[in-house]
């Protein structure tokens, strides 16, 4: 992500001009090809600019973790952000944080949707899209879990909580054993460490639940219902 965080600086949106721009691959300045992160298209496209936040007073967007919701809303009103998956990791020392969260980006004034992908490792968030849809159905929406999934690096230790919209279709068995690479390298890393990680950080959790628990982060296993689900490996 450019600068130290993305700003609002009451330009005019252009929501049209930001579809065209998120919708389709482009090579960036090192060579890769991929789809552009939010920064970037608000800066090309759209009359944002970029700068350094000790010296601005307006309202900064698509800075924060959690909040891409309501950072869409501030561009346009239309726009509908649903959280589809977040996986987090905060080490117990406090030597990392790390969040990653998956989540579906839709307008009714565009027939274009997308798969949206964010994090965050130690103040170092970046957002942008990693799938663009063209007139997405229902049926089809339950299973973009597949794509959510083909993008997970499972080659880390950073995944303590995997919380899942349960709206969307989830296979938890496959999932699980996905896990079980990143929970050898959580063993690795504290191996020969003198602090002992606690026993639940040891473990990868795997909750479904209601949208609205991702809003409060009420994810806990005393909060769920006979309707979520709650799993764990070790």
């Amino acid at each position: 992500m450019y600068g130290e965080c993305m700003v609002l600086k009451k330009q005019k949106f252009n929501f049209e001009k930001f579809i065209n721009k998120i919708r389709k691959k482009s090579e960036d300045r090192w060579g890769n090809v991929g789809y552009p992160d939010i920064d970037e298209t608000l800066l090309e496209t759209c009359g944002y600019k970029i700068d350094e936040p000790e010296y601005l007073d307006d309202e900064k967007i698509f800075s924060e973790r959690y909040n891409a919701k309501n950072d869409f809303l501030l561009l346009d009103k239309s726009f509908k952000y649903t959280i589809i998956m977040q996986i987090l990791d905060n080490e117990p020392e406090g030597f990392w944080y790390s969040f990653v969260e998956y989540g579906y980006l839709s307008s009714k004034k565009t027939e274009y949707s997308f798969l949206i992908s964010a994090g965050d490792y130690n103040i170092n968030y970046s957002i942008g899209p990693i799938k663009a849809f063209k007139r997405l159905k229902k049926n089809d929406l339950k299973n973009i879990t597949k794509y959510v999934v083909d993008n997970i690096n499972f080659n880390t230790h950073h995944s303590n909580n995997v919380v899942m919209n349960r709206f969307f279709n989830w296979n938890l068995k496959d999932l699980k054993e996905k896990f079980k690479v990143t929970l050898d390298h959580k063993r690795e890393m504290n191996k020969d460490s003198s602090f002992k990680w606690p026993e639940t950080y040891k473990r990868v959790h795997f909750t479904i639940v209601d949208e609205k628990r991702f809003n409060d982060q009420s994810w806990e296993l005393k909060n769920l219902t006979n309707k979520e689900t709650y799993d764990f490996i070790k």
